[in-house]
């Protein structure tokens, strides 16, 4: 009796395991498909928008860039990890204005504040915009705010050390030469990923997208003056 209830055990013990590695393996193949990331659904309505509220929310936290562990320009290049409820983006450092200066001209990995997931109710993939900025667009420079994240010493082989989170996950980063606003007042929706993607930020009205232009213009004006 012993060795049916052990063999039994065995062998729902392997078909969980079975069954995780097949999930995980299907949604890493799903996900790193380009054609299914632009198809996610963003926002469903206009109240899944950002509204007044985060934008006040953005402005305190604009007053407060100055904590975080690593200030510094990168480029993009396009190059991005999906993983479990984040997206990891490779950058190149170009020139940084507080932090570890060994860093200039190589690649670290940031954590964006925005991931893509399934949604079992109706077998969706959806993108989910944790603030009013989008993902990174490629070929674009940032100015970057974020904080080394602690391993610990058995960390994945896998895993670099030089992995950044942004230091507020309210105004992660500020794209330099370019970045557009979407007010979403008139649009149709659901808005899918494909919807926003050109842009760095996407708000509820066109009031809240001049708000976080201007909160944006001084940001860039203190970091990177002109001339």
């Amino acid at each position: 009796m012993k060795k049916i209830i052990f063999s039994v055990c065995s062998v729902l013990v392997a078909l969980s395991i079975l069954i995780g590695f097949l999930a995980h393996r299907s949604f890493t193949d799903i996900i790193n498909s380009t054609n299914k990331t632009q198809s996610a659904i963003a926002y469903d309505s206009l109240d899944w928008v950002s509204n007044e509220y985060l934008v006040e929310e953005i402005t305190k936290t604009a007053e407060s860039l100055d904590n975080c562990e690593l200030i510094a320009i990168v480029d993009f290049s396009g190059e991005r990890l999906y993983e479990h409820l984040s997206t990891k983006a490779s950058v190149t450092v170009q020139n940084i204005l507080k932090g570890d200066k060994s860093l200039e001209n190589t690649k670290i990995y940031l954590y964006e504040p925005c991931y893509y997931y399934f949604d079992a109710l109706d077998n969706s993939l959806r993108y989910m915009p944790v603030s009013s900025f989008t993902l990174m667009n490629s070929g674009e420079k940032y100015l970057i705010f974020a904080d080394k994240v602690e391993y610990s010493d058995n960390k994945p082989k896998h895993i670099s050390n030089n992995t950044y989170i942004f230091h507020n996950e309210n105004l992660p980063y500020v794209c330099i030469e370019n970045g557009k606003a979407l007010s979403a007042e008139k649009c149709n929706f659901p808005l899918l990923f494909e919807d926003i993607e050109q842009y760095e930020f996407v708000c509820e009205n066109n009031k809240e997208a001049q708000k976080i232009k201007s909160i944006k213009m001084d940001i860039l004006n203190k970091y990177i003056p002109k001339g």
